[in-house]
């Protein structure tokens, strides 16, 4: 549904930009498209890993290390972190 929205919208504003400019054409750039799926896939693996390790960081030192520290379990499963 969000996707809809922001088509929607952006299919009035290329309507409207027409309506009062009647010598406008819609430009087509030719992107590059192996190159810039390349960068994108490259930022996504970045950024997710550095989201992966600092969540898993914060999660395992204030949520999972004082409740196996609380069952008394803490000789078994404690991992050491990554500080």
């Amino acid at each position: 549904m969000p996707f809809q929205v922001g088509t929607v919208t952006t299919n009035a504003l290329i309507n409207v930009k027409k309506a009062v400019n009647k010598t406008f054409a819609a430009q087509a750039e030719n992107l590059p498209v192996i190159s810039t799926s390349v960068a994108h896939g490259v930022y996504m693996v970045v950024i997710s890993n550095i989201r992966y390790s600092i969540v898993r960081t914060n999660y395992y030192k204030y949520v999972l290390r004082p409740f196996f520290y609380y069952l008394g379990i803490f000789t078994v499963l404690d991992i050491p972190s990554r500080e």
